[in-house]
């Protein structure tokens, strides 16, 4: 009998096979517990041992071979229209009679594959030339073109029932597009292959057709999870592309070592050494396999890596949460063309989630027990509204926990929002807040590449929320430890003079006629009040509030006037003004405040020049952290300050000085910040102190 070897028909079927089976086992463990996806991957399984018993049959040596094959496989094609119409039931959530007409479908084909294995109604395969075997018109075959024409009329019924529903999703239309399309396309091939009954030769591309039929069913499945229908080929070649590397290391094993070795002993050995190898090196191959495939399947239009410093730039300064979350949302929206993107994040006052987006008619405060808040903080990662309802619908590994929030509430709260997808805001591993991100402007699904980005920034606003409320707490701690510090030093600093006083006050007390006591006291008196004074000045100016009365100034003739004033004081001293001033821009500042702080450095600089010196003042305009600051640098020729002391020196209360108390610098510090500018101080690498001043300059 005259066999055709392997030919086009025999290859597009074996690739079938392949690629449908790699789809099916990617559906079943991408989510084994999920009623939809065991659906899905069953209706995968039944078709791809349809193709391999084409193939099978095909390359059958004998009637008898062929005759077995299809007895043993074809009760897969019998359930292919049933895991079909079970799959876009479940998918579509139907009620009603489809139910019915889907328990029929499954009676129908238990029927077929009883009658297959016990042969009632199998006719045996003839045999065509220039085709090879192929089965006949018998009873199971009718039975089988009855089961695809009821199936596909109820497969439609509920595909477009739901397509034209009030509440679907656009990527649930996009979902039901996909399906349909490859409904078609599987039925022209499913028609195609089984012409070959009747002697029709036109089988060519059958095979190709259920490939892209089940491409194209698989993208239509896995959408909202993201696995687009280039990742599933990047997949199945990957996997292929291992197959074919073990066969080739075999192939060789085989003929340079195997066929050379007569002792089946020492052959079995070498053999399993040579597997322990393959096998060590499997998951290297597929990572290396994996780089490489994704390298030619996903070239991205653009840099996310860019694109995520380009937002974190942007965020990374900010200290206000509504200005980051507006700064964030304003980005992603822009980039990736979204319709509307917003936060929700808990407010520790009102002890409720708040709502911040860009247009918001209404003030909205979620409560903690809210069940979509109660989700993610089980779930604690990323989720998809579409998602979140088949999860409640399919997943049957959710526990009690799931099972007993209001889905309805959930999905409401999400609809009103117009969510796709839905991003925990984790501080602590705690769920803190929410980011809602609408669909795109162009209803596109979403990428993996782009979920991936999106979650990265997720995570970076959570750092920097989570450094500025940890910031906050430290300088709350420290705020409260630098009250006990001066609590004791003013106390230390008032005991003094008014103990003096007190003993004063006794001693004449104890002996009015003495009139050189009180000649004294009074003497003594003024003084340690004017001190007391001048302390309460301090601690006032310290703490001082009130809004700056800010105009734009030369800063240059801020520092000449103040020189002026302390002429005397220079000359007496015998220090030298050395001045470099460059064109710098205006700054917006309170003229009486600098003059108070420019004073209080020129002062700070003649007193450490005990012997004289000189005092070089350089103004010019710099850039910190991509900000424009105007630099005022006062640099004396003293002996600088002892390094162990230097980070301490803008502390309140802290001097070296026997009669300071220790304010200047820290009232200078609180002048700058004030005004949003910076305060350093740094010695010279060959003598001496420079003091900084940067004050911002305005946009």
């Amino acid at each position: 009998m005259d066999h055709a070897s392997v030919d086009f028909y025999q290859f597009q079927t074996i690739v079938s096979f392949t690629g449908i089976f790699i789809f099916g086992a990617i559906t079943f463990l991408k989510s084994p517990g999920n009623r939809l996806n065991i659906a899905a991957a069953a209706f995968f399984i039944c078709v791809s041992l349809w193709q391999l018993d084409l193939f099978i049959i095909r390359g059958a040596q004998s009637l008898e071979a062929a005759n077995l094959s299809s007895r043993i496989f074809r009760p897969a094609l019998i359930f292919v229209p049933v895991t079909l119409l079970s799959f876009a039931i479940l998918l579509t959530k139907s009620r009603g009679k489809i139910l019915l007409l889907e328990k029929i479908m499954y009676l129908t084909g238990v029927l077929g594959t009883v009658m297959c294995f016990t042969g009632i109604g199998f006719k045996p395969m003839v045999y065509k030339h220039g085709i090879g075997y192929t089965a006949q018109a018998d009873l199971i075959y009718i039975l089988i073109i009855i089961t695809i024409a009821s199936s596909l009329c109820g497969v439609f019924f509920a595909l477009l029932r739901k397509y034209f529903s009030k509440d679907i999703l656009s990527q649930e239309k996009k979902q039901l597009q996909y399906l349909m399309l490859g409904v078609t396309a599987g039925f022209v091939g499913a028609v195609i292959n089984l012409l070959n009954i009747f002697g029709l030769k036109i089988f060519p591309i059958a095979g190709f057709l259920i490939l892209v039929f089940f491409a194209l069913i698989a993208y239509s499945v896995l959408t909202y999870d993201l696995m687009n229908i280039k990742e599933l080929f990047q997949k199945t070649l990957m996997y292929i592309l291992t197959a074919a590397i073990i066969v080739v290391i075999y192939s060789i094993l085989n003929q340079m070592v195997f066929e050379h070795i007569g002792n089946n002993w020492y052959k079995t050995v070498l053999f399993s050494i040579c597997t322990l190898f393959i096998v060590l090196g499997f998951e290297p191959t597929l990572k290396i396999l994996d780089r490489i495939t994704r390298k030619a399947f996903f070239i991205s239009n653009y840099d996310f890596q860019v694109l995520l410093q380009h937002v974190l730039f942007r965020i990374r300064f900010l200290k206000d949460f509504e200005e980051i979350f507006a700064v964030a949302s304003a980005n992603v929206v822009n980039i990736l063309k979204l319709k509307n993107s917003m936060f929700f994040f808990w407010d520790t006052c009102r002890e409720c989630f708040v709502l911040y987006a860009a247009r918001k008619d209404e003030e909205v405060c979620l409560s903690v027990r809210h069940p979509l808040f109660a989700y993610l903080s089980l779930k604690k990662e990323l989720i998809y509204y579409k998602k979140l309802k088949d999860d409640m619908a399919y997943d049957m590994t959710l526990s009690k926990n799931y099972r007993e929030l209001d889905v309805l509430e959930m999905t409401q709260l999400l609809k009103k929002y117009d969510a796709e997808i839905c991003v925990p805001v984790l501080m602590n591993g705690e769920v803190k807040g929410i980011w809602i991100i609408g669909e795109k402007t162009s209803k596109a699904i979403f990428t993996r590449e782009e979920i991936n980005w999106i979650k990265n920034i997720a995570a970076q606003i959570s750092i920097i929320i989570e450094n500025i409320t940890l910031y906050s707490q430290l300088l709350k701690s420290e705020r409260f430890a630098m009250l006990g510090k001066m609590s004791a030093a003013v106390a230390h600093e008032i005991r003094n003079p008014l103990t003096g006083l007190n003993g004063f006050v006794q001693m004449i007390n104890a002996d009015r006629g003495n009139s050189e006591a009180l000649n004294k006291f009074l003497k003594i008196a003024p003084g340690e009040f004017k001190r007391l004074g001048k302390l309460t000045d301090n601690l006032l100016a310290l703490s001082r509030t009130t809004a700056l009365r800010q105009e734009e100034k030369d800063l240059t003739k801020i520092i000449d006037e103040t020189l002026e004033l302390t002429s005397h004081l220079l000359r007496d001293r015998n220090i030298s003004i050395v001045v470099n001033y460059l064109p710098v821009p205006k700054v917006s500042v309170e003229t009486e405040q600098i003059k108070q702080l420019v004073l209080n450095i020129i002062i700070n600089a003649s007193q450490a020049m005990e012997k004289g010196g000189s005092l070089d003042i350089t103004v010019n305009e710099g850039e910190i952290s991509d900000k424009n600051y105007v630099i005022a640098a006062f640099s004396d020729s003293g002996p600088g300050i002892n390094e162990g002391i230097l980070g301490r020196i803008f502390e309140p209360f802290f001097t070296t000085k026997a009669e300071g108390t220790g304010l200047g610098l820290a009232i200078s510090r609180n002048i700058m910040e004030a005004h949003g500018g910076l305060i350093s101080a740094e010695n010279n690498m060959v003598r001496g102190c420079t003091v900084r001043l940067f004050f911002p300059v305005s946009e």
